[in-house]
């Protein structure tokens, strides 16, 4: 049975969906303390649905990159509320100066995680889907998910 994909809300900032177990984000604006902690309230309703969860968050290019210690504090958030997390992909779009900082404030802010949280950073969503399938047992399929970002993108308040 294909996994749906449910658009959970959006602003000019960020916008949520699921696919299957999957929590789908895509940011172009500001990540501000608030939107990243109703990011991780998220993840973690969606993981007290029962079984393994992942993670599949698309940053677009030239998005504000906020401090790594805001992004931490979601991340322990995740950490603590969500416990079988399947694994998290960052698709960093674009290049240069701007993604090598996007970048070292995820990987900075994920450190000290290093021993709990499986991680992926990427540059397209089709290596981040391939990914993160793989580490949810196959469902959603590439497809889906892929298909699943570009519609959480496209209700973006732009």
């Amino acid at each position: 049975m294909p996994s749906a994909t449910e658009l959970i809300e959006s602003d000019e900032s960020v916008s949520f969906g699921t696919c299957g177990p999957i929590v789908v984000m895509v940011w172009t604006g500001i990540a501000t303390r608030e939107r990243l902690e109703r990011a991780a309230e998220l993840v973690v309703m969606h993981a007290a649905r029962g079984g393994p969860v992942g993670i599949l968050s698309v940053v677009e290019h030239g998005a504000p990159i906020p401090p790594p210690e805001v992004v931490a504090l979601a991340t322990d958030r995740i950490l603590a509320g969500a416990p079988e997390l399947a694994g998290s992909a960052f698709v960093i779009e674009g290049g240069g100066e701007w993604a090598m900082s996007a970048l070292d404030v995820a990987s900075t802010a994920h450190r000290r995680h290093h021993d709990v949280l499986v991680r992926k950073y990427c540059h397209d969503t089709r290596e981040a889907s391939a990914w993160l399938t793989a580490r949810c047992g196959g469902a959603p399929t590439r497809a889906e998910l892929i298909a699943a970002v570009e519609l959480v993108r496209a209700a973006l308040l732009r």
